[in-house]
């Protein structure tokens, strides 16, 4: 249902995505990577995304971005 309900604008051309991956010194080898997503400790389930990203296709109409992190364990 989430899926749908998050898809459904796209499918139908009303919202655009973007993915941004490559950054300034890894390039697109997602294997080195440095931007981060630390979550949040309130409970929210956010994350708190740190890093640069170059060279997004689509990203100046994009209403969304899908980001490539390297997730930290703060438990």
């Amino acid at each position: 249902l989430e899926q749908k309900k998050l898809m459904e604008p796209v499918i139908r051309a009303q919202e655009f995505g973007a993915l941004a991956v490559s950054e300034p010194v890894a390039g697109s080898d997602v294997k080195n990577i440095k931007t981060t997503a630390t979550e949040m400790n309130d409970g929210s389930g956010n994350y708190i995304i740190s890093g640069q990203k170059y060279w997004i296709t689509g990203g100046m109409k994009a209403d969304w971005f899908l980001t490539a992190c390297k997730t930290i364990d703060t438990s």
